[in-house]
């Protein structure tokens, strides 16, 4: 009947300046869906400036981690007791 709409002719969506689909108004109760694309770009440049900054060689540093599990696990195998 037109009794509950704007005058302007506009939409309660676009008045309110809100996503007129139902996730997209959830997700925008949590951040900006205008900052999503700027903090993905963000992000992934960080990972990257980290990945660069620490070079780490992951297969020897697990086999490090293994060395000291295992001594620290058997060790009273070691002790003359």
């Amino acid at each position: 009947t037109g009794a509950f709409d704007d005058s302007s002719g506009l939409d309660y969506f676009t008045r309110k300046q809100t996503p007129s689909d139902k996730a997209g108004r959830q997700m925008s109760n949590f951040f900006s869906l205008a900052d999503l694309e700027k903090n993905r770009r963000q992000a992934t440049l960080m990972k990257e400036q980290l990945r660069q900054k620490r070079n780490i060689d992951w297969k020897s540093y697990k086999e490090q981690q293994k060395k000291k599990r295992f001594i620290r696990n058997n060790e009273w195998l070691f002790k003359d007791g």
